[in-house]
């Protein structure tokens, strides 16, 4: 599912919020035999992000994650620019996972958002740099809000 910019977060329970990551949305796949980086758009990008093909090779089983690859500045915030330099730099590349669509051949997509994560912090539970969980965001809408903006991750409006 891609990102819906929306004016106002919903303020109602039921409802977990990320960060949206400025880098390239990418479904990692591991087949039982290889691992494969597909682009939004169905590309490879295997070769060029061969650190990220080999740290989410070690997570056994065949799976499928829906994530970003991104780049971090000096403070830690997602830098496209950096990202779409990343290939004429040593600028390190992340994968943050945000869901499990499936996992040993069992599609999880009919599952409730909080059951796939669930077991997406199970199967990433022994994963390292550059695999990360995307973390979710917890407390009042207007704090969510502001702690983003002050951290500069998000857009005022």
């Amino acid at each position: 599912m891609q990102c819906k910019p929306v004016a106002a977060l919903p303020a109602t329970d039921g409802w977990t919020f990320e960060l949206k990551f400025d880098g390239y949305r990418c479904i990692a796949v591991n087949d039982g035999k290889q691992v494969t980086l597909f682009s939004r758009n169905e590309k490879v990008l295997n070769v060029r992000f061969a650190s990220v093909v080999e740290a989410l090779a070690v997570i056994l089983g065949e799976w499928a994650l829906d994530g970003e690859l991104v780049a971090l500045d000096e403070q830690g915030r997602p830098a496209f620019q950096l990202l779409q330099n990343s290939q004429s730099n040593a600028q390190p590349v992340y994968f943050y996972a945000f869901d499990l669509l499936n996992r040993d051949g069992e599609d999880l997509l009919s599952l409730p958002i909080e059951q796939r994560r669930e077991r997406l912090t199970d199967l990433l539970g022994s994963a390292a740099d550059p695999v990360r969980l995307s973390p979710l965001l917890q407390g009042p809408v207007e704090q969510i809000v502001e702690a983003v903006q002050k951290l500069g991750l998000g857009r005022s409006r």
